[in-house]
């Protein structure tokens, strides 16, 4: 069965819940450490029901789409470039992993992510263009295609980025995050590599994607499966309250997240790095990290607050909304040596 709409989703290929490995803390260059690389919390071994729904370049998702070249691969399915053959161009597909097709708490998560996105409709998620399954069962989403990098991608390459570009991307980040609050919907993963840099007109675009495990507001939790005790999110980006029960979260344990990656955009490194779980509850809690201006002293000294704010271990003593924090950091901004201009979040 296939459902078109006009929507919003991710072109991710991550997994859903997930355990993590930890490595030595970063230093001033970003590293690609463990703590941000994802594993299924299902020990992997190579079973006889791993190739059946195996998704191959040439296979058809719908009759007018056909899969041309695996992309990206992680715990919860894959990403494809695919071509839609009725309109003539280029699209995203992912596909649900063959290993977890006869898991019903995963079949789920997939079609929630479809649903849940449904509901947001902003430039800065990317476009859902239909899902269903194929006809031999295996769940998918149709997506626009996106090109640039992530985040992650960027710092890896660049290092700090420059104030005006980490305020233009928390400000587009800030128009999709509060649109899903408005429903209710919390995204629980927000970093670096789930950010996506594209252009538009020859400026910086933000899309922020998957939103696999995302929190549904209560009234549609009723036909959602849970899996009790496991983390939910990227130990170097989960807030306090996140790391002791990620089910009782709300749109401000987001802006905790947006503003930590902010403070990694604005200086190469993480407010909190541990290397292990425990660890890195203990640096959390204790909220004490080194000022921006500390490790970058040509940042504007209100850049400083606005950290120290954003990353109050007491949700309440946050900004209030992620909108709130977007302009809260444009004002921050102003006051840096050059001139800054209005970068307020806008909808184009």
């Amino acid at each position: 069965m296939t459902r078109s709409f006009r929507s919003s989703s991710v072109p991710s290929a991550d997994g859903l819940f997930l355990t993590y490995r930890f490595a030595q803390p970063t230093e001033p260059a970003r590293s690609s450490d463990a703590l941000t690389q994802r594993d299924s919390i299902w020990p992997y071994s190579k079973s006889p029901h791993d190739d059946e729904g195996d998704m191959s370049p040439g296979d058809h998702v719908t009759p007018a789409v056909r899969l041309v070249s695996r992309i990206g691969e992680g715990g919860m399915g894959s990403v494809w470039v695919a071509e839609d053959l009725a309109a003539g161009g280029p699209v995203a597909v992912k596909t649900l992993s063959p290993r977890h097709l006869r898991d019903p708490e995963l079949r789920q998560r997939f079609k929630q992510e479809a649903h849940i996105l449904a509901r947001i409709e902003s430039p800065h998620v990317v476009e859902v263009l239909e899902y269903g399954e194929t006809d031999s069962g295996v769940p998918y989403i149709v997506m626009e295609l996106l090109h640039g990098e992530t985040l992650g991608s960027r710092l890896q390459r660049l290092g700090p980025l420059p104030l005006a570009d980490v305020v233009r991307i928390v400000g587009q980040a800030a128009l999709a995050l509060d649109r899903a609050h408005q429903f209710g919907i919390v995204h629980r993963d927000l970093k670096p590599e789930n950010l996506f840099l594209t252009q538009v007109a020859g400026g910086l675009f933000v899309k922020v994607i998957d939103f696999g495990i995302a929190k549904l507001p209560v009234a549609d939790l009723r036909n959602v499966l849970t899996l009790t005790g496991q983390i939910i999110g990227t130990p170097n980006y989960m807030s306090p309250e996140a790391m002791m029960d990620s089910r009782a979260v709300d749109h401000r344990s987001d802006t905790w997240a947006l503003a930590a990656v902010a403070y990694e955009a604005l200086t190469g490194r993480r407010p909190f790095d541990a290397r292990s779980f425990g660890e890195q509850m203990l640096i959390v809690n204790a909220a004490v990290f080194k000022k921006p201006t500390t490790l970058r002293p040509e940042l504007p000294e209100p850049l400083d607050a606005w950290v120290e704010r954003a990353l109050k271990r007491d949700p309440a003593a946050r900004f209030s909304s992620v909108r709130e924090a977007a302009f809260a950091l444009e004002e921050a901004a102003r006051t840096a040596t050059f001139t800054t201009p209005d970068l307020s979040p806008k909808e184009p």
